[in-house]
């Protein structure tokens, strides 16, 4: 049986994602990591809840718990994929 080996997110892009952080852009972090990630499923619904959150101006309460959801599903997706997902979380 063969493991494949995770993948590894470079800590520039890592450092990237922190600066986004930073910049308020959470949504498109997490869009991002999903795309690392590589789950169609996920891409999309981060991509429709930037949607909403540039529609409705702010990140409000349903939406917030619609990221929350989304969040769960993306870290245990990252942490099956990403080699180094713990240190990309701290991004965050």
């Amino acid at each position: 049986q063969h493991i494949s080996e995770k993948r590894k997110v470079t800590s520039a892009q890592i450092q990237k994602f922190a600066q986004m952080t930073d910049q308020n852009q959470h949504t498109e972090v997490r869009l991002q990591i999903a795309k690392i990630v590589g789950d169609r499923g996920l891409i999309k619904k981060y991509e429709k809840l930037k949607k909403d959150h540039d529609k409705a101006g702010s990140l409000t309460g349903p939406l917030r718990n619609t990221r929350q959801q989304l969040d769960k599903e993306l870290l245990s997706k990252a942490f099956d994929e990403i080699g180094n997902a713990r240190e990309l979380m701290r991004a965050l």
